[in-house]
């Protein structure tokens, strides 16, 4: 099992500010050369590829939609503990 700290692509834009949220990514290595990975900030957010590479491509993407969901249902966007916040002006 790895533990990847990387950056999402997911971008909030608030009234003043757009802010990049940061998630722990767990890498989980199948036998058969594939990998599944997991947010654990994020219940229930996994994705899977034949790769790591893919593995972290589509968990980027799952991030993405995760986020996008959590907004349009107006539930609160879990944060990370570990995974940082960058405030950039819009």
């Amino acid at each position: 099992m790895l533990w990847q700290a990387i950056g999402s692509a997911a971008k909030m834009r608030s009234e003043s500010e757009t802010m990049k949220m940061k998630y722990g990514i767990v890498l989980h290595p199948e036998s058969d050369g594939g990998c599944f990975a997991t947010v654990p900030a994020l219940p229930g957010c996994v994705s899977q590829g034949d790769n790591q590479a893919e593995a972290l491509a589509n968990i980027r993407e799952a991030i993405e939609l995760y986020i996008a969901d959590c907004k349009e249902a107006g539930d609160p966007i879990p944060l990370d503990p570990g995974g940082d916040i960058d405030p950039r002006a819009a």
